[in-house]
């Protein structure tokens, strides 16, 4: 038996600790749990169902691919998503690509509308002023506020923050924050 990407070993008595009565309880693991994985040993079948990212993977991997836009040329980008579907350490199902390439693709065909409003928005600040992590984070947050149906907009400017707050410098979740409260 596993448990997440955790394997228990045969015979192992856990104790679980119920987080609101505080209270402990003893469990036994299935003795079948040790049998290692090979050959003999099959993984049930999920139907061909794939494992799917969450939004919040799913909007990182989007800032990811959508960071190269300022980098490369309009021209380049369908071969810069090839490569970066293709890219192992991503780990993108077939799901999550067509989702992620989809939103690209419509952030990338708005982009000269979303800069014109991150320039008429942001007070004393232009999208060539801004730096490059920023820009990005604020134009899918833009996007998703501005454009997106399926996302509140409260949720996207959070979603924002904490992509600033992981890929930005230590005052960008604050920058982040400022542009995108001038938003709602």
């Amino acid at each position: 038996m596993t448990t997440g990407a955790f394997r228990i070993p045969k015979g192992t008595y856990g104790i679980l600790r119920c987080a609101r009565r505080r209270k402990r309880f003893r469990f036994l693991f299935f003795p079948d749990a040790a049998k290692p994985r090979g050959e003999d040993t099959k993984m049930p079948d999920t139907g061909g169902i794939e494992e799917i990212m969450g939004r919040r993977e799913q909007r990182e991997q989007i800032f990811k691919l959508l960071f190269r836009v300022e980098f490369n040329p309009k021209e380049e980008m369908p071969e810069q998503c090839q490569l970066f579907f293709e890219d192992e350490e991503n780990g993108i199902g077939e799901k999550d690509a067509s989702y992620i390439q989809g939103k690209f693709e419509k952030i990338q065909d708005k982009l000269p509308e979303i800069d014109g409003m991150i320039n008429t928005t942001a007070k004393g600040w232009t999208t060539s002023r801004m730096g490059k992590v920023d820009l990005t984070i604020i134009r899918l947050a833009v996007y998703e506020i501005k454009f997106d149906e399926e996302v509140p907009e409260s949720v996207a400017i959070n979603e924002a923050v904490e992509l600033a707050k992981k890929f930005g410098q230590d005052e960008s979740a604050g920058f982040v924050n400022g542009v995108l409260a001038r938003f709602v």
